[in-house]
């Protein structure tokens, strides 16, 4: 069986650094996704810890969901961060979507059973804190190419499951399809340009978005 690299624990970004708010503003349209998707993996951990604080809120209102969440928090820690060989059910590799597809539904199901209406709210404020953090965060430039490599060598969880969903899906495409050939080249395009970005601005002390 194929190995898989192991995950690396992210970093916890300064809460001077996570609220300075003289570097946020309103995103450009056509900026957006990117100032998204560098801050997702910047600030992997804050966001984990604070859906783990509403979450912990939660378990102080119905105690026995702290039980569950352990559990759950365990098993996604094995499969996504511990086990380094891939997972296989009746003699059947399973991919990394299909696990993860698999282990959100399972948590899912058990969160809703225990948690209740109190842990839709935890993880949709969760959520919502998250995606208005990373929308209004400048991007800095060690921000810039600490994602980069991040990117590179996907060994953070956010970096890893972006990196193994975007292989998978272009595993799945068909490359005599011409459909499918644009969109391996715009894949590629995307890469390349964002390589080319980080190179040009690595090392340069400018804050523009």
């Amino acid at each position: 069986m194929k190995g898989r690299k192991s995950v690396s624990l992210p970093p916890f970004r300064p809460a001077s650094e996570f609220f300075e708010f003289s570097r946020f503003s309103r995103p450009e349209p056509n900026k957006w996704a990117d100032r998204v998707n560098v801050n997702l993996v910047y600030y992997q951990a804050n966001y984990a810890a604070i859906l783990l604080v509403f979450l912990l809120v939660v378990c102080i209102v119905r105690p026995f969901f702290f039980v569950v969440l352990s559990a759950v928090m365990a098993l996604g820690v094995y499969l996504f961060a511990l086990r380094n060989r891939t997972f296989v059910v009746g003699g059947r590799p399973v991919s990394r979507q299909e696990l993860v597809v698999g282990f959100a539904s399972v948590s899912g199901l058990l969160f809703l059973v225990f948690g209740g209406v109190h842990m839709l709210s935890a993880v949709g404020l969760g959520l919502l804190v998250t995606l208005l953090h990373s929308s209004l965060r400048k991007r800095s430039n060690k921000a810039r190419v600490t994602t980069f490599i991040d990117m590179w060598r996907g060994e953070t969880p956010v970096s890893k499951a972006m990196k193994d969903i975007d292989v998978e899906a272009g595993q799945d495409l068909d490359p005599e399809d011409p459909r499918s050939q644009q969109i391996l080249r715009e894949s590629a395009n995307r890469r390349s340009r964002f390589r080319a970005d980080m190179i040009a601005k690595y090392g340069h002390a400018r804050k523009k978005d």
